[in-house]
């Protein structure tokens, strides 16, 4: 059985229990479509694999499937770029989801676990999603109306005084929130935008939104 190693020095290679000097490491690559992964090997001085060749120094392939069904086993002296079951934490979807299951279980999770932002997984947590929006538009509303009471009597004050009130500050534009969209997987700086959601949307979320929302394959922060 091959032991998968994480990355270090790759100067010393061994065949047969002995230690031997390589001049160049060589890389064997599966499914790899990224050209500048290629390029950055060559840029090094690594040179890439013949093919059938498995005295390689490392693998690299575009996913972990791909590269174990290329890779059957390893040589002690050999290194790749996926291990198995890595998506869990790699994965925008999955991490999000398990990041939440444990600070749902852990007896101090929402403390401790507040270094990532809310997140939902769409469509799936829509329902959610929108829970969060109208828990934080009330919020607000009410932070609004403290702020406004307090101005009123401000402009009382300086009312009394004889000085006028600055009227610019009851001119206040519709409360939004911004969020960021973003691929489940293999995004590479892909089809991610931004988008905000009004106190009306609420209401009757408008057409544009609603096709964000319903959108699948979306993570949402």
């Amino acid at each position: 059985q091959g032991r998968i190693h994480t990355w270090g020095t790759l100067g010393a290679m061994s065949w047969g229990g002995k230690s031997k000097k390589r001049d160049r490491i060589r890389v064997k690559f599966v499914q790899c479509k990224p050209q500048i992964v290629r390029d950055t090997i060559r840029l090094v001085g690594w040179r890439e694999c013949d093919a059938g060749d498995d005295n390689w120094d490392v693998a690299w392939g575009d996913t972990t499937a791909a590269l174990f069904r290329g890779v059957q086993q390893l040589k002690p002296f050999q290194r790749v770029n996926h291990f198995p079951l890595m998506q869990i934490i790699c994965r925008k979807d999955l991490l999000a989801q398990h990041l939440q299951t444990i600070r749902q279980l852990c007896p101090h999770g929402t403390e401790e676990f507040s270094f990532f932002p809310e997140t939902w997984v769409l469509p799936g947590d829509v329902q959610r999603f929108w829970g969060f929006v109208r828990h934080s538009f009330e919020r607000r509303s009410k932070e609004d109306r403290l702020h406004s009471r307090d101005r009123s009597k401000s402009r009382g004050r300086r009312s009394l005084r004889g000085t006028s009130a600055d009227t610019s500050e009851d001119e206040e534009e519709d409360s939004v929130l911004t969020f960021i969209a973003k691929p489940r997987a293999a995004a590479r700086g892909n089809g991610i935008f931004l988008f905000q959601v009004r106190a009306s949307d609420v209401r009757a979320p408008r057409n544009r939104l609603k096709e964000v929302l319903d959108s699948e394959k979306l993570v949402v922060q």
